[in-house]
């Protein structure tokens, strides 16, 4: 079995995602500047809040 065996039609759509540790925000690690992503916080277009990087792989939000 190899990776691709062991993904099944519903795996294809996961991302990496930042999210926000404050409201939860998720935000595309494509929208994420590298400024941020090197020194390591992000600032939420949702909330304001400026918090740590926060990745997560998750299927591409609804």
């Amino acid at each position: 079995m190899n990776n691709e065996d062991a993904l099944d039609e519903n795996d294809s759509s996961l991302v990496h995602l930042h999210i926000c540790t404050h409201c939860g925000h998720a935000r595309k690690r494509e929208e994420v500047g590298d400024r941020e992503l090197s020194s390591g916080i992000v600032h939420c277009p949702e909330c304001g809040i400026d918090g740590p990087l926060n990745i997560e792989i998750q299927n591409f939000p609804a």
